[in-house]
């Protein structure tokens, strides 16, 4: 239905001004930038992880319980990266209070037009985006399965749907079949399990 993508930003006090120079200054110092999270196991920690896999950073992880607490301590500088959704960091980069580096999805976002995607960045191929969608029953018949799937769709894609969602930094997910929805959301689901055991990840840490 939406896909609402992050954005990769750090504190001002960071001496890098795109994403290259984020991965070559954190190269340069292993292990002294940190970077926050919403928790074990959330959105931003696996999506860090995963960048962190693919440039080879050495960031240390500090989680917390909301990602209202990590925008806190990213502004005060006790940590200095995080990936955080428009909605909840806008007004901060806007501001100056934060720095935006590239948003982490395929195309540039319509609120934010001259940040550059991850992808043209260096980092191809990276996405990272809190995604929703429409879920039934296994063994609903295919008839109403493809119904709801054309009206959430043209609802979704509407001119007034769309102001809205963008409001909140989010867009209309692009339009699928509901085989090629389940088909994302098995690749989805095995991109992150990948992610889970290179990392280390354990449940409590």
């Amino acid at each position: 239905m939406t896909a609402q993508p992050y954005l990769l930003v750090v504190n001002p006090g960071v001496p890098a001004k795109n994403v290259n120079e984020l991965i070559a200054f954190a190269k340069s110092k292993p292990g002294a930038l940190s970077y926050g999270s919403s928790g074990t196991g959330s959105v931003n920690h696996l999506g860090t992880e995963l960048f962190k896999s693919i440039t080879g950073m050495d960031l240390l992880h500090v989680p917390y319980k909301g990602n209202s607490l990590v925008l806190i301590d990213l502004i005060s500088g006790q940590i200095q990266v995080t990936f955080a959704t428009r909605l909840s960091n806008g007004a901060h980069v806007r501001s100056g209070k934060l720095r935006a580096l590239g948003v982490a999805s395929s195309k540039r976002m319509q609120s934010f037009p001259d940040l550059p995607t991850l992808s043209e960045s260096g980092v191809p191929g990276y996405e990272l985006t809190n995604s929703y969608g429409l879920f039934a029953p296994a063994g609903t018949p295919k008839t109403i399965l493809s119904a709801l799937n054309r009206e959430v769709s043209q609802i979704m894609n509407s001119p007034d749907m769309r102001e809205r969602l963008v409001a909140d930094g989010a867009e209309p997910a692009p339009v699928l079949t509901p085989a090629a929805t389940r088909e994302r959301f098995v690749n989805e689901f095995a991109k992150w399990e990948k992610v889970i055991k290179i990392s280390g990840i354990k449940a409590g840490e």
